[in-house]
């Protein structure tokens, strides 16, 4: 499916790396919530129910200026963007199936 760029209220990407998407089902909610304004939508994809037919936003602006912290949170994901999907022991590039998170010394020998 296609995700939806979510950028702040001053028209910036919450996050770079990875970019700040969400799924279309999350846009839509936070659209009905008043918590997001739609920029833009997709041409060709229409979100139907039993009452309204809505055009799946493709980007999105909070209502509200979100402030980032410092930190960037420890997930298998981001390790293999970090790493751009190449391992650590061959520096081959693999998808991310196929990848794994070891340690180069085992933990029971100090790693």
């Amino acid at each position: 499916m296609k995700d939806v760029l979510l950028l702040n209220q001053d028209g910036n990407p919450l996050t770079l790396w990875p970019l700040s998407t969400i799924t279309w089902q999350q846009a839509i909610k936070a659209l009905y919530l008043d918590k997001v304004t739609v920029l833009r939508s997709y041409d060709d994809w229409i979100c139907h129910s039993q009452h309204l037919a809505l055009a799946v936003p493709s980007v999105v602006m909070m209502a509200h200026y979100h402030y980032q912290k410092g930190t960037v949170n420890f997930t298998r994901r981001n390790i293999f963007l970090r790493d751009r999907f190449h391992c650590q022991y061959c520096e081959r590039h693999f998808s991310a199936d196929h990848l794994t998170i070891d340690h180069v010394i085992p933990k029971s020998r100090g790693g």
